[in-house]
């Protein structure tokens, strides 16, 4: 979280658009700012100092969006988490337990963790039988990981990274 990680949108309204008196305009308009917001935030984080892995975290059902927001930063800023992904372990624990720390509610019985598409938790049950399909997930440079809830419709969707040796031994002696 650096001045060097900073994207900024100015506008002078000097070009004579009026986006906002068509509404069609105005939706390829935000969708266009996104698309590029959204790369931008990607590149952002994947060119980290030696990042070797970008995971986007999606965080659905949960009572508020602001609930889902707690969740996705305390999974997604947990140095558990993040060194078990440069390590290519899919340890769902790690992210249950960083998921916990958001306390926001969670319940387990009804708590899912899903790598990409395949789970790894459902209904607070561990589905152990994708144990080789997870490790082929997270030995990706880039995945996801969706941790549901099922408690309400708050969303928030995260992208961070790994947390690798060669990051720490960058940075120990800045």
């Amino acid at each position: 979280m650096s001045t060097n990680d900073t994207v900024l949108l100015l506008a002078s309204g000097h070009s004579g658009m009026a986006p906002d008196e068509d509404a069609g305009l105005l939706q390829a308009f935000r969708d266009a700012v996104f698309l590029v917001c959204d790369t931008l935030a990607e590149k952002i984080v994947g060119d980290g100092e030696k990042v070797t892995k970008l995971v986007e975290i999606i965080v659905k059902g949960c009572q508020s969006e602001e609930d889902a927001e707690k969740v996705a930063r305390c999974v997604g800023n947990s140095l558990l988490v993040k060194t078990s992904w440069y390590g290519s372990d899919p340890n769902w624990g790690r992210l249950a337990d960083a998921a916990g720390y958001a306390r926001v509610g969670l319940k387990e019985e009804c708590f899912d963790i899903h790598y990409d598409e395949v789970p790894a938790l459902i209904g607070g049950i561990p589905q152990d039988a994708y144990l080789s399909q997870w490790k082929r997930i997270v030995a990706k440079k880039r995945f996801r990981i969706t941790l549901n809830l099922n408690q309400g419709k708050g969303e928030f969707r995260l992208l961070t990274s790994d947390l690798s040796e060669a990051y720490v031994d960058f940075n120990k002696s800045e």
